[in-house]
């Protein structure tokens, strides 16, 4: 957990390794935690670590870090970057077990208000 708390720190980390987070989040009870930690008001803190980790993740590690990529860009208003993350996670791993949620909010065009009730 101590590792994870670099990378999502309120404050910008200097060591904050993209790989290392990547990696961290393959990791179910990390991948929980910061799911959990995802709202309105992080996202635009978390979207840019989560974009550097997709940029440096090979195909077998990049589904946890995208489906989190894409609730980012859901909450923090970036919606060309959700429909690209969204498609890209449906190619590389169309069963995630969040694609129900993230297609269907994604198709319903649901306001990431709903998000932080």
């Amino acid at each position: 957990m101590m590792l994870l708390s670099r990378h999502v720190a309120c404050d910008d980390q200097p060591g904050s390794d993209p790989t290392e987070l990547a990696l961290l989040l393959q990791d179910e009870e990390l991948f929980g935690e910061v799911l959990a930690q995802l709202s309105t008001s992080s996202a635009e803190r978390l979207r840019p670590r989560l974009a550097a980790a997709r940029r440096v993740s090979d195909d077998t590690v990049a589904p946890n870090v995208l489906a989190l990529l894409v609730l980012a860009c859901w909450l923090d208003g970036e919606g060309a970057q959700q429909s690209d993350c969204l498609g890209q996670l449906e190619s590389l791993d169309p069963c995630h077990p969040l694609m129900p949620l993230l297609v269907a909010m994604h198709h319903k065009a649901a306001p990431p208000g709903i998000w932080d009730l």
